[in-house]
């Protein structure tokens, strides 16, 4: 059984920002927000893959300088299914946000949206979408339903 995560207890969360200045305005507003998100910051999508065994859930930027896109999220998505994916980016693309949320990103979020508010909203975000990861990770119905519904919108 997966251990519950509660607002109560500290919840291991990844930051992949290769802007050094807008990962401190995430850190900085994200743990004002929720002093209970642990969060661990790195510049690269190949520092992710070698940290997010340890983490519940992933605030990714596609634009890093080693991955570029949604192959960022393909990427490590592949080598970390059970970790929960908030897709962070300046990249402004409807047909981007819908396509890596058919893939399994929990949510999807645009950093002119984030600026200039406090970080309730991406905290919020990051919760449920742990929360979703956990609940369909422990029900092997939902996976099976997962699995088919993308099959439907890949077609």
């Amino acid at each position: 059984m997966t251990r519950s995560w509660n607002k109560m207890q500290l919840l291991p969360v990844l930051l992949v920002e290769d802007n050094e200045s807008e990962a401190m305005l995430i850190k900085e507003v994200l743990l004002e927000a929720d002093p209970f998100i642990q969060l661990y910051h790195v510049h690269t999508l190949d520092r992710a893959l070698l940290v997010a065994p340890d983490v519940k859930a992933a605030l990714l930027d596609l634009n890093l300088p080693d991955s570029q896109g949604p192959e960022t999220f393909y990427r490590f998505n592949r080598n970390f299914p059970e970790v929960a994916v908030v897709v962070y980016t300046g990249m402004i693309s409807e047909n981007l946000a819908v396509e890596v949320l058919q893939h399994g990103a929990q949510d999807y979020i645009n950093k002119e949206d984030l600026l200039g508010r406090d970080g309730r909203m991406l905290a919020h975000s990051i919760r449920s979408a742990t929360y979703r990861q956990r609940t369909l990770s422990e029900n092997p119905a939902l996976q099976e339903a997962s699995k088919v519904l993308k099959l439907l919108l890949e077609t």
